[in-house]
């Protein structure tokens, strides 16, 4: 069985429990009815037999006839009333002294009940008798209703007179179920209360746990026998339960060895980014040289420009004066052609004028 049924068949025997409480104190309840009932019946009659007592000792003391003391009696008898119960009284003949419905004289010898039995006769023995008990009577009433009603007689010896009076069970059986009835409704009240709250444990208890707790001795049985690969069914809208809890670990479980080969990849990564780096860091520092090395012959290579530009400008500079000499030469040479041409053109006149 799951948790919840477990839980609910709680509930159910507190129930059952309840019920059996009840029928058990409405029993007792009955049965105190009818001991109240049974002694209310014996007091009555005691009171009944106390009376006639009384007057059959005032007859014998002379103060009334017996005839007068037995009519003072009847007459008193008739006063008497225990919720709707009379007193009547018969002779040790079975003929009525005293009957509020029937004649005196009547013979009750014969008579019976609906169950057959000699009532009046059975009166009489259980007076005459030194047990102190009743006699259940049935008959059927104007309804047509069997009707069982609880008989009690006392015998008064000096006029042979047996005093009895009966109460009616269905009296004590209405009484019995109101009872019944009245602790039904506190004990019904009683147990709704505690069902709502019950329920209301179970509902809470079992959100808690997310599931019947069988799933999570299995899920954590399966996790430390090293198998991950059971999912646990949760509820949709689970996310607090101890359930959810067991299944949030084993996930996490799951996932570490990926994370694991995930990191010594990771590892394995950088140890290459870090050699990587150390070669470029190498390659660095030799190309940091190699910068020098080029800035020292850059450096030679613009002293060497630096020293070709002065050159070149004092070879400007002396091919200017060149320039200047070659000018002054042509012009000292113009000046020797024309001084030759002079020289020439003179000896040619001379020439001339010699022939």
């Amino acid at each position: 069985m799951t948790m919840r049924q477990k839980l609910w068949i709680t509930v159910g025997l507190m129930w059952f429990g309840m019920l059996v409480l009840v029928g058990w104190m409405a029993l007792e309840k009955r049965d105190t009815l009818m001991a109240e009932r049974v002694q209310s019946l014996k007091s009555f009659v005691a009171s009944a037999q106390t009376l006639v007592q009384r007057y059959a000792d005032r007859a014998a003391q002379g103060e009334f006839s017996v005839e007068a003391a037995q009519n003072f009696a009847r007459r008193n008898l008739s006063a008497l009333d225990l919720d709707g119960s009379y007193v009547y009284a018969f002779d040790g003949k079975i003929h009525l002294v005293y009957h509020p419905k029937r004649a005196l004289g009547t013979d009750m010898s014969n008579f019976r009940d609906d169950n057959g039995v000699y009532f009046y006769r059975e009166l009489k023995a259980l007076a005459d008798s030194p047990d102190d008990g009743t006699l259940e009577y049935t008959s059927t009433n104007a309804d047509g209703d069997d009707v069982s009603r609880i008989n009690y007689v006392r015998y008064v010896p000096a006029w042979d007179w047996y005093l009895a009076a009966n109460v009616y069970v269905s009296d004590i059986q209405h009484a019995f179920w109101m009872g019944v009835l009245k602790m039904s409704l506190i004990a019904g009240t009683i147990g709704i209360v505690i069902t709502l709250v019950m329920a209301w444990i179970i509902r809470s208890v079992l959100g808690d746990l997310g599931g019947d707790p069988r799933h999570a001795r299995d899920a954590v049985q399966g996790i430390a026998e090293g198998d991950l690969t059971r999912g646990l069914t949760l509820k949709s809208n689970d996310r607090h339960s101890l359930l959810h809890a067991i299944e949030g670990m084993r996930q996490h479980l799951a996932e570490a060895p990926g994370r694991r080969a995930s990191a010594s990849t990771i590892t394995v990564g950088v140890g290459q980014i870090h050699s990587g780096n150390q070669d470029l860091a190498a390659r660095t520092d030799q190309q940091a040289a190699s910068i020098g090395e080029t800035a020292s012959s850059m450096e030679q290579l613009t002293q060497t420009v630096r020293q070709n530009a002065e050159n070149a400008r004092q070879a400007n500079g002396l091919a200017g004066q060149a320039r200047s000499t070659a000018s002054e030469g042509g012009a000292m040479m113009d000046q020797v052609v024309s001084t030759m041409q002079g020289i020439t053109d003179s000896s040619r006149q001379v020439t001339i004028s010699s022939v």
